[in-house]
């Protein structure tokens, strides 16, 4: 079978594995907090010393206050679970995960422990270190729409992503792969990811990391609809039972320290109830989950609903998180101002959305040279059934909706403005960036819009895949290059304050959004309209409203009064802005449509000709940031859309280092203005003993919807 490696190590009479510290409770008076809990282990011995027999307590000793705690005395066997009493520290700083702002919150911190074992005669073993966090979570029905979940006793909204694995044999399951594909799903504004049950359980460094930027994780055991029984396969399976039974105890005992585990799964899309997990497996769990000490919470499935979902009657909370998932299809803009985005069903009780997504495709020609050939044509305008066997090979999705009858609307398509035999792979590439960005953009703005009202977490489909698939995936499989569909979620998750528009076509309502658990106040809104190809057109600083305020974690629905300007010739965009803590929101529509959807050939015509003018120089950086500065001059004729920084030079199979940009409200610089565009750079040195190894010269490139790249290119010196 796969391995991930060996280690070899001298074996003392005694071994401390799988050691935790459970918090139990928490109290907090006036932001100062005490825990309580206790500290387990399992205490493995060697032959000789069990047939010496041996008598041991378990010290415990906390590097934040000095404090020590020490067990009972116990016999030694083959391996024995110990537990202390319990105990109070207090003046203890809690973990917080991402998501939630207070003034006195710090995400992420963990405190340091030693443990050691000793014997009556004083003699010491087996000493260890690690890091634990100190967090109480909580599952609950939020307002019978569904499950929902506290951290510290405070609500959270959970935006996760659905990760796969880096590598079906752990190839690349290295601790600097590991950071940067978390960073990205930090970077893009998720705070949570779900192990998926048809992956496995990651290496440990996954979940340290995790501690580490306070993300939340939604582990599942081994276990999939697709292929137990539901939809194939076999309600028997596992057929190895005794396997799957000491996998499933050794998951739940070795990833129990890792203050992120929010809470463990069953398993994905499992039904019925009384079929799966079978028998014999949920014995095992209910075993693991006894013995494990930690108080889990546990939900058998993801989806039930029905043998295909979707049945309100045959979802059971304690069961499923949700009675239908999915889809997994382009949306019209028209279904984000709906219920249940897509799924054609507003009386459906979907709180917790465990997987929604669509299309993918990478960012350019030269993460799709990775791993298919740039001497293919790209997909058809028809790409519903497509035939090429490249395409299908990496499991192609269509970027197609269909409207009624044979009406097609191609999102990607819809930014063409030439005739469609003519458009060039690279041409397609583009287009389905600006696709993705509005797709994703949109659909988390539609849950955001309905926070705790209808949704409690949304986790999006595939957006981490150890296999260059066509579906979800937000970045590039081999150089970790984001697409556009990352920029979508970015442009709506990253801040924890925004406004949104709840109906792009109509734009007759927009919505507040406050995620943090401290209240928005003293709030002015105001909308500007912008004109690519027209810089001089002026409709800017129009008030919504003044001095409104929207409570912790909740929303606030406005109507508005906006119309799109005929004189704002096309491309044309909308930004909405607020006085207090949130970021813009930019949106791009026309007036025209084509197929029942946008007509956005406008993009494709300023993209043919290119006429934008813009200086890129980089201006320092510091040990975690790089800061570039995008001038667009007076007399540039047109605005730069949609600018990017690119780092050049990455080869696809050993790439150096992963960007994580962040570009916020950057997505069109006006004539006369000059910008401040930072990223981040993670090392992906294989050598994860040494991340100082010689890497190449950094150069980076500025590229453009509108710009010609040709002046473009910065050499970057690095200063720590």
């Amino acid at each position: 079978g796969f391995f991930d490696g060996v280690d070899i190590f001298f074996e003392e009479n005694f071994q401390i594995r799988d050691p935790a510290v459970l918090v139990d409770h928490i109290d907090c008076e006036n932001k100062v907090c005490s825990s309580l809990g206790n500290v387990t282990a399992r205490v493995v011995a060697t032959a000789s010393s069990l047939l010496q027999g041996s008598t041991l307590r378990l010290f415990a000793e906390f590097s934040f206050n000095n404090t020590t705690i020490i067990s009972s005395w116990f016999a030694v066997q083959n391996d024995t679970q110990i537990i202390t009493n319990s105990f109070l520290l207090p003046n203890i700083e809690l973990w917080w995960p991402l998501g939630l702002i207070d003034c006195c919150m710090q995400i992420g911190k963990r405190h340091q422990v030693q443990l050691w074992l000793e014997d009556q005669r004083g003699e010491k073993y087996a000493k260890t270190t690690f890091k634990f966090g100190a967090r109480i979570f909580e599952t609950y029905i939020e307002q019978d729409i569904g499950r929902a979940f506290k951290v510290n006793y405070r609500r959270i909204f959970l935006i996760g992503g659905n990760w796969i694995t880096p590598d079906a044999t752990f190839a690349r399951a290295l601790k600097n792969r590991y950071r940067a594909e978390i960073a990205l799903h930090v970077g893009a504004g998720f705070n949570a990811l779900r192990v998926w049950g048809g992956g496995v359980a990651e290496k440990d460094e996954f979940y340290e990391i995790c501690d580490e930027y306070g993300v939340l994780v939604y582990q599942e055991l081994s276990g999939t609809g697709d292929n137990n029984g539901r939809w194939a396969g076999s309600y028997d399976w596992p057929l190895d039972q005794a396997a799957y039974k000491v996998s499933v105890f050794d998951t739940m005992l070795r990833l129990r320290k890792f203050a992120s585990l929010l809470f463990i799964g069953g398993g994905n899309e499992l039904y019925p109830s009384s079929k799966s997990p079978n028998s014999l497996a949920r014995a095992a769990i209910t075993q693991a989950l006894n013995q494990s000490e930690r108080d889990y919470i546990f939900v058998p499935s993801s989806m039930d609903g029905g043998i295909n979902g979707g049945n309100n009657s045959e979802h059971v909370n304690s069961y499923a998180l949700t009675p239908k998932d999915g889809p997994y299809t382009m949306l019209m803009p028209y279904h984000f101002a709906q219920r249940n985005p897509g799924l054609n069903n507003e009386n459906l009780s979907i709180a917790f959305q465990p997987e929604i997504g669509s299309a993918s495709a990478p960012p350019d020609l030269d993460t799709l040279s990775c791993f298919l050939s740039t001497e293919n044509e790209p997909p058809p305008f028809h790409d519903l059934n497509i035939s090429d066997p490249d395409w299908q090979l990496h499991r192609y999705l269509s970027f197609s909706t269909q409207i009624k009858g044979n009406i097609l609307y191609n999102h990607a398509y819809a930014y063409a403005d030439d005739n469609l035999k003519h458009i060039s792979l690279s041409d397609w590439l583009a287009y389905t960036k600006l696709a993705q960005h509005q797709q994703y953009q949109l659909l988390i703005s539609s849950f955001f819009s309905r926070l705790f009202h209808f949704y409690t977490a949304v986790f999006i489909w595939k957006t981490q895949s150890p296999w260059p698939a066509l579906r979800g995936f937000l970045y590039d499989f081999y150089k970790l290059r984001v697409n556009g569909g990352w920029r979508g979620i970015q442009a709506a998750a990253f801040a924890l304050r925004s406004v949104y528009i709840s109906n792009l076509i109509s734009l007759d309502r927009c919505t507040l959004v406050n995620r943090a658990n401290d209240p928005w106040t003293n709030i002015s809104l105001r909308y500007d309209w912008f004109s690519i190809v027209s810089p001089n057109f002026s409709s800017f600083g129009n008030i919504l409203t003044n001095h409104i305020s929207v409570p912790p974690t909740s929303v606030l629905d406005l109507p508005l009064t906006i119309q799109q300007p005929l004189a704002c010739l096309p491309p044309c965009l909308l930004r909405l802005t607020t006085s207090q803590g949130a970021s813009a929101s930019w949106y791009w529509r026309s007036l025209t449509t084509t197929n029942g959807g946008f007509d956005f050939s406008a993009f494709g015509l300023i993209r043919r000709t290119r006429r934008a003018i813009a200086t890129f120089s980089f201006m320092n950086n510091t040990a975690e940031q790089f800061f570039f500065e995008i001038s667009v001059p007076s007399t540039s004729p047109e605005s730069l859309f949609y600018p990017e920084i690119v780092l050049e030079n990455q080869s696809c199979h050993a790439p150096y280092y992963a960007v994580i940009p962040h570009y916020d409200d950057i997505l069109l610089i006006q004539p006369g203005s000059v910008v401040t565009l930072s990223l981040a750079l993670l090392s992906l040195s294989h050598n994860e003993e040494d991340d100082d190894e010689e890497y190449p010269p950094l150069h980076f490139t500025l590229e453009a919807w509108n710009l010609n790249i040709i002046q473009s290119k910065v050499a970057a010196t690095t200063t720590s």
